[in-house]
């Protein structure tokens, strides 16, 4: 089993963030080995990787609190779980975003890849590219208020 987590401080309220990490379109864009995702039925969806790997995965979402990504079949299974926590009086957030997964089959020789690529360097890019997209969108939001 692996276990990895990253954490990011965010100059946003909880609303903010979770408008970004609950869409869909976010995701695809703050995921970058996401190159699409698919509903297989109300439950399930389908995602594929820029690697050629595919997942199934089934998500339970508490409104602006967590999001847990069950990956149920492919290279490797267990969970993603991404965790909001309001700090200084609801005006920034805390994302923790911790995975805890098996490797499977072949793709155990590749299990120190998979940790260290996919899994470390594309959470810490998510959550820059997360914070990124609630600058963009504060910005915009000053923008037409002026």
């Amino acid at each position: 089993m692996t276990t990895v987590s990253a954490s990011k401080f965010i100059s946003a309220p909880k609303e903010a963030v979770w408008q970004v990490i609950s869409n869909t379109d976010s995701e695809l864009n703050c995921w970058s080995a996401i190159r699409s995702i698919s509903m297989v039925d109300q439950e399930r969806r389908q995602v594929s990787t820029i690697f050629g790997f595919k997942f199934i995965e089934s998500i339970d979402m508490e409104p602006k609190k967590s999001i847990i990504v069950h990956i149920l079949d492919g290279p490797f299974t267990g969970a993603k779980t991404i965790e909001l926590k309001a700090v200084d009086n609801d005006n920034s957030t805390i994302v923790d975003i911790s995975w805890n997964i098996h490797v499977n089959g072949t793709m155990r020789i590749f299990s120190f890849f998979v940790q260290r690529y996919i899994i470390i360097r594309q959470t810490r890019n998510a959550l820059e590219r997360i914070a990124q997209i609630i600058i963009a969108a504060d910005r915009i939001e000053q923008k037409h208020r002026s």
